[in-house]
């Protein structure tokens, strides 16, 4: 099980280096998303070559977690595009918030008063990533905040929503038809990106070939995380899987941000960084 909360982490903040590696050759998201969701959807068609059985509700809830995906994927791809990978990360991350609120309202999950600190500071860390204080840093170039912060926001919904999706499904169906529920929902994804405008894809399009790599790769290992995720929701409550899964990443999104593209960290967000793993830490105790 530890294994995977590793994996998990790995490959969540990989994806969003993969996002800003394509950036250096191309700009266009709706081909990086096109490219990334058919990587998904081949792994796991390759998956289920060793079986599988559906059923209705796992379909029906493969189809909504895909459509909330695909949300996350575009506004997740363009905001990083757009600003620092370290703050963007680090703001989506806190999307625990919306699975673990609703575990504790709706499914009766306990609340401590030590978890109950743990949200507080976490939306404390929240406010402080989000909001501009003092003198601009030069890791933060953000061209239009005001756009940036609304995909941001758009991608912490989404990935909200759809983790209520992930531990729904697995409260029905615990352990059971992981790899169907994922595979459905990179349907949906394959679709949504793939379908509507399908040779945005030719060649031509992809301005360099090098960027290709990144945006395959993405793919898989958004598929692979889903699935991960999905196989925890099963045996974990919501309060402690998305809490632990958001601090390792902060972590590792933070450290990708100052050793490989070489983001400052200015006092207020390492401020913000060091009370979201405290609140997470606190979520999970």
């Amino acid at each position: 099980m530890d294994l995977f909360y590793l994996l998990i982490i790995l490959f969540s903040c990989v994806q969003s280096a993969c996002t800003k590696f394509y950036n250096r050759y191309s700009s266009d998201v709706l081909v990086f998303n096109k490219l990334k969701s058919f990587s998904a959807l081949v792994v796991f068609a390759l998956i289920l070559i060793g079986g599988c059985t559906f059923n209705l509700t796992t379909v029906v809830y493969g189809i909504f977690y895909g459509i909330f995906s695909s949300i996350s994927m575009h506004a997740g791809c363009a905001a990083l595009c757009m600003g620092p990978m370290s703050l963007t990360s680090l703001i989506v991350s806190f999307s625990l918030i919306v699975p673990s609120t609703y575990g504790i309202i709706f499914r009766n999950e306990r609340v401590t008063l030590v978890k109950a600190v743990g949200l507080v500071l976490l939306f404390a860390a929240l406010v402080l990533a989000s909001v501009k204080f003092g003198k601009k840093n030069p890791s933060d170039s953000i061209k239009n905040r005001g756009k940036w912060l609304a995909l941001v926001f758009a991608t912490f919904f989404s990935n909200g929503i759809f983790a209520i999706i992930q531990k729904e499904h697995q409260r029905i169906f615990p352990g059971r038809y992981t790899k169907e529920f994922t595979f459905v929902a990179m349907v949906v994804c394959a679709v949504v990106f793939l379908v509507p405008k399908i040779k945005a894809i030719a060649p031509s399009n992809l301005k360099m070939i090098g960027g290709k790599r990144y945006a395959l790769l993405s793919g898989v290992l958004n598929g692979l995380a889903g699935f991960f995720t999905l196989s925890l929701a099963g045996r974990e409550n919501a309060s402690v899987l998305y809490p632990v899964i958001s601090a390792g990443t902060i972590i590792a999104s933070v450290v990708f941000g100052k050793f490989v593209f070489k983001e400052k960290q200015s006092p207020t967000r390492l401020i913000a960084f060091a009370l979201g793993v405290c609140a997470v830490v606190l979520l999970k105790l």
